[in-house]
């Protein structure tokens, strides 16, 4: 592991990530911050202070590092590639060539949880795709050095890209910054398209530096080999509090040392992990050994609470976490999760952290504190255990509207099939008048109400069921007790379903009754278009 390299790595991630970055192709690094030193001066927001103080301190302290040239980046390449994929290359005055990709970003998280049980997702083949990109259109060679980074999702993206980018051979090393692991699918993709030995290989090239703390880098499977692996010792967030402290253990920011009042652009020293690095592991595994439907569940419902919190409901592939995913994590999933973190030491010193750093900031006697989380903790479990208890029950319910819903389905397929024959009479009846002729059976005018009769048969015998089916959910909801609040939220949830499947019958019932109607109608005025041409 170059130390060089590294440390310009980050420095390169800050810039990546900063919102400032915007510049024109071919620009250079103190170009962009000579354009940004008012801008940011004027919004006070810290985290852009903070890097532009990391940065400022390289292009001074590096000789020849303000000269770096920006190339591609990718938000500046039209519409190639889609606003989760945040990446930018440089060019240092040496002609050393870094490339680097920003963590998750407003709709990114959804992918994340695709990458707990898929071989590859969206971004991480975009990832690729920008890197083969760049390579066309600089014209790299293997006499080129080469080096891939990023940070958080970014430095997942790197990894990817240095196993799957189709030029993946002209990369020389990869700095993987408190990068998440990948899948099961996604490692045995690797080395079936490498073997063993080629997989090896690759991993070689690539080191993890992590924030000694991080609760990222642990997730999932981790693929870079703990000898290249290092943790840094994160400063703490100087603007954030509690909540920024805890952030900044996974901000890039905070792998820079910080002096005078001031962030300057040489890295905190190594160190060993800390407690709730070992937790986030801990938790990785306990959840990367539940069944693929949990497990991806597990997934999909903590990067949609992420996700919201950046803004958007859905990612950029469109896609959410549906009521399937919250059933299927349960209490089955959160009461383990719970008993493993107040179980294991690391889980316990990481609590310990919470209540000390809580305590500080609320100037609230930790004695007070914990007496607090003593008499609630037993009606927080209690509260679990419930919810435990009602997800078979919620399951029972979940599966019953599934098949009442291919029940409906049927009804609504019938119905699709009506509304067609009676097009195509109406189509005959047009041909009929083209060729306008006498007929003697008058069948060119009389419609199949046997048919009309068996459809709207049919529907009375749906909302029968659904009326059957409404009446055992009263009947459940009358014997379970709902004293607590999280069972009178599944209480009132159940009456609501009751009522909806009784409008449901309803209306069945109605359309039952017009098709009826309809059929009377018809065979009325057939009756009397006859007794017409007979009385002729």
């Amino acid at each position: 592991m170059n130390e060089s390299e590294v440390n310009l790595a980050a420095i390169l991630n800050v810039f990546t990530s900063w919102e400032y970055a915007d510049h024109f192709e071919g620009g250079t690094l103190e170009e962009v911050l000579l354009r940004a030193r008012d801008q940011i001066a004027e919004t006070g927001d810290a985290d852009a202070i903070q890097a532009y103080e990391i940065l400022s301190d390289a292009v001074e302290r590096y000789p020849g590092f303000g000269d770096t040239k920006i190339l591609g980046q990718s938000w500046n390449q039209g519409d190639m590639f889609n606003s989760e994929t945040v990446a930018c290359a440089f060019e240092l005055p040496s002609g050393e060539i870094y490339v680097s990709y920003c963590g998750t970003g407003d709709g990114g998280w959804i992918d994340n949880a695709h990458g707990v049980t898929e071989a590859s997702t969206q971004q991480q083949e975009e990832a690729a795709r920008y890197f083969d990109y760049l390579v066309e259109k600089y014209g790299w060679t293997e006499e080129d050095h080469i080096i891939i980074t990023g940070h958080s999702k970014g430095g997942n993206k790197s990894q990817y890209v240095t196993l799957m980018a189709e030029n993946n051979d002209l990369i020389d090393t990869c700095y993987s910054m408190d990068g998440q692991g990948f899948s099961d699918e996604a490692i045995e993709m690797f080395k079936e398209k490498y073997g063993e030995e080629g997989y090896q290989e690759i991993l070689d090239k690539m080191y993890a530096i992590n924030g000694y703390n991080d609760y990222v880098s642990p997730l999932i499977n981790p693929i870079i080999v703990k000898d290249h692996t290092i943790y840094l010792e994160t400063t703490e967030n100087p603007d954030g509090g509690m909540r920024g402290d805890y952030e900044g253990f996974h901000m890039v920011n905070m792998y820079f040392r910080y002096e005078d009042g001031e962030f300057i652009s040489v890295l905190t020293p190594e160190t060993e992990r800390g407690p709730l690095g070992d937790l986030a592991e801990r938790l990785s595994e306990y959840l990367m050994s539940l069944p693929d439907d949990q497990k991806d569940a597990a997934a999909m419902l903590i990067m949609q609470i992420l996700e919201n919190l950046e803004g958007r409901t859905v990612g950029v592939d469109g896609d959410h976490v549906s009521v399937d995913d919250i059933l299927s994590f349960g209490a089955d999933t959160i009461v383990p999760v719970v008993f493993n973190i107040i179980g294991s030491e690391e889980g316990r010193q990481v609590l310990a952290d919470l209540l000390r750093r809580f305590s500080e900031e609320t100037n609230i006697h930790p004695a007070i504190i914990g007496v607090t989380v003593i008499v609630l903790a037993p009606l927080a479990l209690n509260l679990l255990v419930s919810v435990s208890l009602l997800y078979k029950l919620v399951k029972f319910i979940r599966d019953m509207i599934e098949k009442l819903g291919e029940a409906f389905a049927k009804a609504v397929e019938a119905f699709s099939a009506f509304i067609d024959y009676i097009q195509d009479i109406g189509n005959d009846f047009i041909e009929w008048i083209k060729s306008w002729g006498k007929t003697a059976d008058y069948s060119w005018f009389r419609t199949d109400t046997r048919m009309m009769r068996r459809i709207s048969s049919e529907l009375r015998s749906q909302q029968t069921e659904l009326d059957r089916e409404a009446q055992r959910i009263r009947a459940v909801r009358k014997s379970v007790d709902f004293g607590l609040l999280t069972k009178q939220a599944l209480y009132f949830k159940m009456t609501s379903l009751a009522r909806n499947l009784e409008y449901r019958a309803d209306e069945l019932g109605r359309l039952a009754q017009a098709l009826e109607k309809c059929a009377d109608q018809y065979e009325k005025n057939e009756r009397k278009i006859v007794d017409h041409y007979q009385t002729a």
